[in-house]
């Protein structure tokens, strides 16, 4: 039977150090009982098949406190944001949304600086949601704040359904995606360092195998230490492989492996490194573009399970469109929903006979109709592992863009509504 984690009345408090200045933003997970909890470790669901499709409200929020002209992102912005938002939680039959409401601006005369002072304004001193809280805070969807002129440390609280970032942060989909995935409950992928993002974790406790089990629980050690989740890799970042007495965080390489790690063991005396570089709730800043199956399974569960307020009645997720083999649409209009995709395999071809691809009318708010034109994600060519930019593409271009064997158009329209982009995968 699969074991789950019951956090209710617990917290993740991840704290990611914010620079002005353009260096590395360090996220650091402190205090947080439930990822050390005596109880038995979760066991998520990992075939993402098998999950159900969730819905779930999100709030953005910009915050000015500074005095100056505010400097928020167009609203036209804020919906290419939440699109590629819910790209990396679509995998996992997760999809956000704004529910019709629009963006929260506000200039403050509040005395916020830091991501604290922000977080006091909503919770009391013992970290309670607060009766009354401020800043149009929403307890029934995740708030995401953006902050101009913050400084200090950001923070995301789970499961209070709120995360403090950067205003800069607005056009780096990947530090959001990260947060996020912190309010759905995963952990970074070196765990949580409660002494502190320099915290050395005891390299007896990590083995690449995740079939090694603890010699005296008998339990699988992946369960038990790092983010608790099988199928993500071990990460080195808090590890000191070479023994010079400071964690080794990117000393291996960021996107690219350096090769000087195989010299060292891991725990079971291996040294099949594959550290996470690519996975969003790592620290190797530029390189995250995915979350683990397992991951997502846990996120999937969790919401559900810690965070019901946030769930909307919602029709079933639109997933992709799988194209396998010789396709033709004649005389049909597709509606796409926001951020789902068309997905060529190498053996499928799509013939649009006299038909015209265009976006789902979500029913947008009539004072931030830009929040809600949200287009669908591209055609995607599966050719290689990772999606890779191949060509833009608008409405009156898209003949052109598709002279190719695998799409061809017969007296069609094509695509309406939104610029779109052709991928190739």
């Amino acid at each position: 039977m699969k074991t789950k984690r019951y956090l209710l009345g617990t917290l993740l408090l991840a704290m990611c150090i914010i620079s002005s200045y353009g260096q590395k933003n360090w996220c650091e997970s402190v205090g947080n009982p439930a990822m050390h909890s005596p109880n038995p470790p979760p066991d998520p669901e990992c075939n993402l098949d098998n999950l159900t499709p969730v819905c779930v409200k999100i709030k953005f929020h910009f915050i000015n406190p500074t005095g100056n002209a505010m400097s928020s992102i167009a609203d036209e912005e804020f919906a290419i944001l939440l699109t590629q938002v819910n790209q990396a939680f679509r995998p996992g039959k997760i999809q956000l949304s704004l529910n019709g409401e629009c963006v929260h601006r506000d200039d403050v005369t509040l005395d916020i600086e830091t991501a604290t002072d922000l977080y006091g304004y909503v919770v009391d001193e013992f970290g309670v949601l607060d009766p009354d809280p401020q800043l149009e805070y929403d307890e029934e969807a995740f708030n995401i704040y953006f902050v101009q002129g913050l400084v200090g440390r950001a923070r995301a609280n789970y499961p209070l359904r709120l995360c403090v970032l950067h205003h800069d942060h607005v056009s780096e989909p990947f530090r959001v995606i990260h947060e996020v995935g912190h309010l759905f409950s995963l952990d970074h992928t070196f765990g949580t360092l409660d002494g502190g993002i320099n915290s050395i974790e005891d390299l007896a406790n990590y083995c690449n195998d995740p079939e090694a089990l603890d010699p005296i629980t008998q339990e699988p050690l992946c369960m038990m230490y790092g983010d608790m989740i099988c199928d993500t890799p071990v990460d080195p970042w808090s590890l000191d492989l070479d023994e010079d007495n400071q964690a080794d965080q990117d000393k291996w390489g960021t996107c690219t492996l350096n090769p000087d790690i195989f010299n060292y063991l891991d725990g079971c005396g291996d040294n099949h490194w594959n550290p996470p570089f690519s996975n969003y709730m790592s620290y190797y800043l530029g390189c995250q573009y995915e979350f683990s199956p397992c991951q997502l399974g846990l996120a999937n569960e969790m919401v559900s399970l810690d965070n019901p307020e946030v769930i909307l009645t919602c029709e079933e997720l639109s997933l992709d469109i799988v194209i396998d083999e010789p396709i033709i649409w004649e005389d049909i209009t597709v509606e796409l929903a926001p951020g789902q995709r068309i997905v060529i395999t190498e053996n499928g071809t799509l013939t649009l006979n006299n038909s015209k691809l265009t976006r789902k009318n979500e029913g947008p708010n009539e004072n931030c109709l830009d929040l809600y034109d949200d287009f669908w994600d591209g055609i995607y060519y599966i050719l290689k592992e990772r999606a890779k930019f191949l060509m833009d593409m608008d409405y009156q271009h898209f003949s052109v863009a598709f002279m190719s064997s695998m799409v061809r158009l017969l007296n069609s329209r094509g695509m309406e509504s939104k610029p779109t982009t052709v991928f190739m995968k």
